[in-house]
């Protein structure tokens, strides 16, 4: 099975793709060259980080704001399955990723200007250990300042790991986030957490609020 198969029929037996269990880690000095070579291409200016996900309550870094905004070409899909935060290879638990299409609202976390590197390999060795996603360098627009606009780095999902999960129906997704479990707690509170912090900045996930419902 390729990572881009479909689990396609809402009645069917939840197929996982193939390598769950064999995903191989990024090594910390790779992991530091990706944040370097980021860090060269934010520059020196006002620049952020676009949350869309946990990062938006639990950043591992003090913003230095947070403003609610929107990027477009990519939108927020249930596109990972966690095997170690929020789930396991045998159950994994469907997370959030920035996949290609559409927009998303999201908020952007501002980065420091002291400290922006320690920053930076911080998102890295969270969101990147196992290649999961790809660093994207996206402009947001601000929703309070229509003629604001942030460069900001964010992590978009990469289609050619085993991870990547195209699409699932709501009912499967709702029974997996409802299982799964990982080392930092249930899909279902990371699925609860991020959709009441939405509600705070008046966003609404239609897909999120319902799988909350059901779960």
């Amino acid at each position: 099975m390729s990572p881009e198969s479909k689990i396609n029929h809402p009645n069917a037996k939840i197929q996982l793709p193939e390598g769950l269990n064999s995903v191989k880690r990024v090594t910390a000095a790779e992991l530091t060259t990706m944040a370097e070579t980021c860090l060269s291409k934010l520059g020196g200016g006002d620049s952020g980080v676009f949350a869309y996900g946990s990062l938006i309550w639990h950043p591992p870094f003090v913003p230095k704001y947070n403003a609610h905004a929107r990027i477009f070409g990519f939108s927020r899909k249930p596109c990972v399955l966690s095997t170690t935060y929020r789930g396991t290879a045998d159950v994994p638990g469907p997370v959030y990723g920035l996949d290609e299409g559409g927009s998303c609202n999201g908020l952007v976390l501002g980065l420091p200007k002291r400290g922006r590197r320690q920053a930076l390999l911080a998102l890295f060795t969270r969101e990147m250990f196992l290649n999961t996603y790809r660093p994207k360098i996206v402009v947001a627009h601000h929703r309070a300042y229509n003629s604001r606009r942030t460069v900001c780095l964010t992590f978009v999902v990469n289609r050619a790991s085993p991870q990547y999960l195209s699409y699932i129906p709501p009912s499967q997704l709702r029974e997996m986030v409802h299982r799964a479990k990982g080392e930092r707690g249930t899909c279902y509170e990371y699925w609860r957490q991020t959709i009441d912090y939405l509600r705070k900045y008046d966003i609404r996930w239609r897909l999120g609020e319902h799988v909350i419902r059901g779960a």
